[in-house]
């Protein structure tokens, strides 16, 4: 990729070794060393973003209290109302889609920036209630607008990698009807590397990957298979756990390799590719 805005393959698309990379939504990202490494590498990749930090910086310069839903399981997740989407036009597709395209058109990326809304790019299905745990009741929520992945328009996307370019995506995506929800990032990416059959998906946080101890950051696992991490979901919480549910249901679809290794240091996806982080196997 590095230099040129040109494909190392001549080939159709579904020949060409693709990886698909999301990059976490943390204050400690490396962004800049995300692009130069992605520009030095030899496969076409596709960007996921996420945008938690900003959307909570600019909640509070904004005075809008965050809000969250606890699910009978224990996983919390943002309760999103339409003041939250259009925060998220503002930071997500916005203030934090424009500093990655930037940072990348710099590093000699053909970067193209995109929200899931554009082009019909990802289709999504609102939840039609959710179950949550409020003062240590059970109370069914309807007006949250949030969903899943039902649809990826990869027609669009091999268009644009097939003009060279690199797409860069976040949420919120749009439903059938036309409505505007919020989909998790990671599910944005899973879908993506199933459709196109990536060689890689790689989840770039703030951590050295799957750590034992959350303070030892030298506790790394660096390899983990289905079984494995199906013992360990007990002991895990909050956004890794909901990560590390979604790579099960990848393994499930066949995805060859998932990685989930640090997106603040140099040469990060050099770094994952060559063994870094933790590798997740189906066996």
């Amino acid at each position: 990729m590095g230099g040129g805005f040109g494909l190392r393959n001549s080939g159709p698309l579904s020949n060409i070794n693709m990886i698909v990379i999301k990059i976490g939504g943390g204050k400690l990202i490396n962004i800049q060393n995300i692009a130069s490494d992605l520009a030095s590498q030899e496969e076409v990749a596709i960007v996921v973003h996420g945008g938690n930090y900003y959307l909570d910086e600019y909640s509070k310069k904004l005075g809008f209290e965050k809000k969250t839903l606890t699910a009978p399981t224990g996983l919390t997740s943002r309760y999103t109302d339409k003041e939250v989407i259009e925060l998220m036009y503002l930071t997500y597709a916005g203030l934090a889609n424009k500093k990655i395209i930037a940072v990348m058109q710099k590093a000699g990326l053909n970067a193209v920036g995109l929200s899931g809304i554009d082009g019909k790019l990802v289709i999504g299905k609102k939840h039609a209630a959710l179950l949550a745990v409020e003062n240590g009741k059970k109370k069914v929520i309807k007006d949250d607008l949030t969903g899943s992945v039902q649809n990826i328009n990869t027609v669009f996307l091999k268009y644009l990698l097939s003009q060279d370019m690199v797409p860069v995506i976040t949420p919120p995506v749009i439903t059938t009807d036309g409505e505007v929800i919020n989909v998790d990032g990671d599910k944005i990416a899973a879908k993506i590397a199933t459709d196109l059959k990536a060689k890689s998906l790689i989840f770039l946080i703030e951590a050295p990957g799957l750590l034992t101890d959350l303070i030892d950051k030298k506790s790394v696992i660096t390899k983990v298979n289905q079984v494995n991490l199906e013992k360990l979901l007990p002991l895990i919480s909050g956004r890794m756990k909901r990560k590390l549910l979604e790579c099960i249901k990848l393994l499930d679809s066949g995805i060859e390799k998932i990685i989930i290794a640090d997106g603040t240091i140099k040469l990060p996806i050099t770094n994952a590719l060559k063994g870094g982080g933790t590798h997740v196997h189906k066996y």
